[in-house]
Parts: structure tokens; C-alpha cells; sequence
């Protein structure tokens, strides 16, 4: 087993070079050691080429190993965790590299709990275990996935609906999991749904998994000017990511999202990252006085938010990467729900979401920025940063170096994959913003 592929927060790297058939046998094979005495296993898969191979071997190696595997089919990576928990399985598997390029692949797996395993906590379980002997091809027949999973997850999210007036919404699935679901949603009446990109194609001819990357929201902004829609939708290739867009077919921001939630839904406890948490208080402090929110940030990563949510009993946790978890739906961090539970808000409000958007505070924010740099040189890189910035705002050092002033703030950490730190810097002034942002670069230099 190739220790490169076992991340922070997956199992994840380039088919078939790091990730292949043998891999991914070895893993599941040696996952005893992982799972508990429940030795039912639901296995799923997204869209990608490489995908139904993997998942076959996945299941192979977990048969091999004394498991009972539910295969799931075709699903998006929140639906893992409906299923496990729906069929009381000892866990559950997908194979996905999420928002990741087409010649990538990866398992994402959960515990009986519904709580991600990371691939690090994973490697050091297995490690030790030897491998049984990959010898290729079927050892076991794989049973037909139950076709009606998608359906009974649909009806599951079609509970989430109240609807009041009508909506137009352009979704874009991009070209993943998430589309035969949403065409499988009981929408009301009163909601028209528009849809692009919603068959699942392994070669994403659309815009790629990423509904973030550069373009990526192109098409939905056409379709929403051409259908004069109240909103659009883009979810990423496995079905935890939404991106939105306003009727004028402008990205809204998280953060803009849960304070329009808010609105309607209750979240007395609010976990976000070191990333949103400046923007998070901006948005708390303009807020009339009713709007009583208590906000805990974390480590930037899903792995985190989730277990903290759950372990501070947090009604919502959110992320800048356009992830959002709801307390009502296990944290499960499904896409679909962010957008049942966003066109619940509209259809109570008598404003255009572009319209709700410009009653928000505004703040300046550089594009996130990745530097090549060693992570063992880190420690003085913190102490350098620390010792420049200690007159001028809070220190806080939860995930990297963050320093929060008034008017700004910034956070450096490092990538959990790379050799990179990234930066992020957000301010009240564009001047402001850009001058950190000069100062961050020349101390890294």
C-alpha cells in the first residue's frame, strides 16, 4: 500500500499510477482492523471511468475479508451516510475523488456512526496488517445495486421542502452523482427547476467537478439570464458541494448564504473554519438584535467541521468551500439539501436574492494564495509572522497563524497534501487587503 495516497481527510491520488485495483483490494481487505463487529458494509461510486473497477475491487477485498457489502450503486457521497444509517451498517465506502480532475480517484469512508475516517487515522490501523494476495479478476460475484436507493433518498429530502411562493432555479449537476437524484426530488408545484448537466458523465465535458474552478459557472449564468431565474444552483462531482447564484448570476459567498438561512431556520450554534470566521462576525455584528448566534470556528476541512459540530451539538457548520452541514440531516454535508433549504428562504421573502445579497455587509478578499514551502520551516515561518503582527491585532493559532485586527485579518496554515501554505486575507478596505498581502508575501520570500 503507497503511503502517498492516505490524506488527512480521504484516500485519494492519480489512476491508475497511485490509485488502482491492487491498492484500494489492499485497503479494503485489511479494513477489520477499521470497522467494528458490524460486518455489513454499503459500498458506493461516482460518476468517473475509473470508478466501477475500483469499486468492484473495493468490494471483492471487503467479501474477502468476511464483510457483507450492500452495494449502493451510483450515489453521491452525503447518500453514504443516509444508507448507513437507514440500514444500520458497521460503514460505509465511496468511490470518489470528489471535486477533483477526471485521473483522479479515491475511497471516502464512514464508521456506524456517520463520523469520516480519515486516510492518515486509516493508514496507521492497516499499516502493520499484511496484504492477501492480489490475484486479479472477480473472486466474487457482485449483487446488483437496489436501483431504488436513489429514489428513497429523493423522497427522504423531499420532506425538506416548504415552498411558499413560486421559484425558478437553474441546477447544473455537472455532469455527477447529484443529478439523478435532484430529478428524482418531489419538487412543489410552485418551484420550476431548470436543468443542465444533470446526466453523469466520467469525462465531465461540462466544466469539470469543480463548481469553484474558473468557468465553471459559465453556462449557469446563460441559463439563468435566458430563463430569468430566481437563482441557480452548481453542485461538484460527488453531490457535498453547492454553489450559488444569484438571479443576476453572480456567486454568492457561504457565509451570505447562512445568514439568509437564518432567516427562516434556527442556528443558535453556528461551527465555522478559521477561514470564514472574520466574515462570520462581520455578518453577526450587523445583525439586528434578535439574531442571537453563538460562532466556534475550527480547523479548515470537513473532517473537522463534522466531528466538531457534532461534539459542540452545533446546529450548522459551514465552510467558504461550499460545503454546509445540518444537525437535521447528521452533518452529512449534502448539496441538495443546501439548495432545498435556500429556495425554503426565498420563497418566504418578497426580495430577489441579488436584492438580500446588497443588504449584506461587503468586505475586500484576496483569492486564496499557495507558496511552495517546507513545511519543517513552518515553526520560524509562525514565529517570524507572530513577532511582526503581535502590536496589531489578537494572535490565534487553531489552524496555522491567524492575526484578527479590527478592520482585517489573515490566516496562514499549510496544506495537508502539499508543501504549500496558504494564505488567506480579508479587510474592510481593498488598500488595507492588498497591503497585507505584499507584507505576507515578503516575509515568506
Amino acid at each position: 500500500m503507497k503511503p502517498s495516497i492516505f490524506r488527512l481527510y480521504d484516500i485519494r491520488g492519480r489512476y491508475p499510477s497511485q490509485i488502482n485495483e491492487k491498492e484500494v483490494f489492499d485497503i479494503a481487505a485489511n479494513l477489520g482492523a477499521v470497522f467494528g463487529e458490524n460486518k455489513k458494509i454499503i459500498v458506493g461510486y461516482d460518476a468517473r471511468k475509473s470508478s466501477l473497477p475500483l469499486h468492484l475491487s473495493v468490494s471483492n477485498g471487503l467479501k474477502l475479508a468476511g464483510f457483507k457489502v450492500v452495494d449502493a450503486g451510483l450515489i453521491t457521497y452525503p447518500m453514504i451516510y443516509f444508507l448507513v444509517s437507514r440500514l444500520k451498517a458497521g460503514g460505509g465506502i465511496m468511490v470518489t475523488a470528489s471535486h477533483n480532475p477526471k485521473e483522479y480517484n479515491g475511497l471516502k469512508i464512514i464508521n456506524s456512526f456517520g463520523t469520516t475516517l480519515g486516510g492518515l487515522e486509516i493508514f496507521k490501523k492497516i499499516k502493520s496488517r499484511k496484504p492477501p494476495i492480489f490475484r486479479g479478476g472477480k473472486f466474487f460475484e457482485i449483487s446488483k445495486p437496489d436501483n431504488d436507493f436513489q429514489k428513497k433518498y429523493a423522497q427522504y429530502l423531499s420532506k425538506f421542502f416548504d415552498a411558499q411562493k413560486k421559484i425558478k432555479v437553474v441546477i447544473d449537476g455537472s455532469d455527477g452523482t447529484a443529478g439523478p437524484v435532484v430529478e428524482k426530488l418531489h419538487f412543489p408545484k410552485n418551484i420550476k427547476p431548470i436543468f443542465i448537466n444533470i446526466v453523469p458523465n466520467g469525462n465531465f465535458f461540462s466544466h469539470g467537478p469543480d463548481p469553484i474552478k474558473r468557468g465553471a459557472t459559465k453556462k449557469a449564468t446563460a441559463m439563468i439570464s435566458k430563463h430569468k431565474a430566481d437563482l441557480g444552483v452548481i453542485f461538484d462531482g460527488d453531490g457535498d458541494r453547492a454553489v450559488f447564484l444569484d438571479d443576476q448570476g453572480r456567486q454568492v459567498r457561504p457565509e451570505k448564504i447562512w445568514r439568509l438561512l437564518a432567516i427562516k431556520y434556527d442556528f443558535p450554534r453556528t461551527i465555522c473554519t478559521v477561514v470564514d470566521g472574520f466574515f462570520m462576525a462581520i455578518l453577526k455584528k450587523n445583525a439586528p438584535p434578535s439574531f442571537k448566534v453563538a460562532v466556534k470556528e475550527t480547523k479548515v476541512g470537513h473532517l473537522f467541521v463534522r466531528k466538531e459540530a457534532k461534539n459542540w451539538n452545533a446546529d450548522v457548520g459551514i465552510e467558504s468551500s461550499a460545503h454546509y452541514y445540518f444537525k437535521d440531516d447528521n452533518f452529512s454535508g449534502s448539496g441538495i439539501l443546501a439548495m432545498i433549504k435556500v429556495l425554503n428562504v426565498l420563497s418566504i421573502l418578497p426580495y430577489q436574492l441579488s436584492d438580500i445579497v446588497k443588504m449584506l455587509p461587503k468586505t475586500e478578499r484576496v483569492p486564496e494564495i499557495n507558496r511552495r514551502f517546507f513545511r519543517k520551516k513552518l515553526p520560524a515561518l509562525y514565529s517570524k509572522v507572530k513577532k511582526v503582527f503581535r502590536s496589531k491585532g489578537r494572535i490565534y493559532s487553531l489552524d496555522g497563524v491567524s492575526v484578527y485586527a479590527k478592520e482585517w485579518w489573515f490566516n496562514l496554515r499549510p496544506s495537508n497534501t502539499e508543501n504549500l501554505v496558504r494564505i488567506n486575507i480579508e479587510g474592510l478596505e481593498r488598500k488595507k487587503v492588498l497591503f497585507l498581502k505584499k507584507e505576507l508575501l515578503k516575509l515568506i520570500d
